[in-house]
């Protein structure tokens, strides 16, 4: 964007005064929150139930310091992209994924399709 090589961006991207320095925001489009994703079973839902767990994040993103903030004593595991944590997640190399939660209802919708 610095480069005016990209003349919209439609995504995930919370706002912040640092990037209100680089870019122009419009009106937000969209609310959502910090979710977990989880699979099925899983009985984590709770800032306490996440003490010590392995919870995966996208670095220096809202998500990362909501749970930081939330629950010190999670295990952050940091991803390169969702697609990754979501891997991982299946994988049972995480217990949770922290992200927005309009992108976790896609990816949990996905998942239930037969």
């Amino acid at each position: 964007m610095r480069e005016r090589k990209v003349d919209i961006v439609c995504d995930a991207s919370s706002f912040t005064w640092e990037r209100d320095k680089l870019v122009d925001f419009s009106v937000s489009y969209a609310i959502t929150g910090t979710h977990l994703l989880v699979k099925k079973d899983s009985t984590l839902g709770t800032a306490e139930s996440l003490l010590g767990k392995r919870v995966g994040v996208l670095p220096q993103t809202t998500n990362e310091q909501v749970i930081r903030k939330v629950q010190p004593k999670a295990q952050l595991v940091n991803f390169k992209n969702r697609n990754e944590a979501y891997t991982a997640l299946e994988q049972g190399k995480i217990d949770a994924f922290a992200a927005d939660g309009i992108l976790s209802l896609r990816v949990a919708a996905i998942a239930e399709k037969p």
